[in-house]
């Protein structure tokens, strides 16, 4: 993750189904920052992260096969 100022973000990960199953409030700053996520437990399927910071949200699509 990163922006173009320093900034608190929040970190969602949801499920297919619409469940959230993670979710951080993580200070970032301009030079990006690497979230970790344990994703080790979670069953194959379509997931989406959700980053949300000053009424913005950008969401991805990961797949676990």
């Amino acid at each position: 993750i990163s922006t173009e100022q320093a900034q608190e973000v929040m970190v969602t990960l949801v499920n297919a189904s619409g469940l959230q199953l993670f979710e951080t409030r993580v200070n970032i700053g301009m030079n990006g920052q690497i979230v970790p996520v344990d994703i080790s437990g979670l069953p194959a399927g379509f997931y989406f992260v959700q980053v949300a910071a000053d009424q913005q949200l950008a969401v991805e699509k990961v797949i676990l096969k």
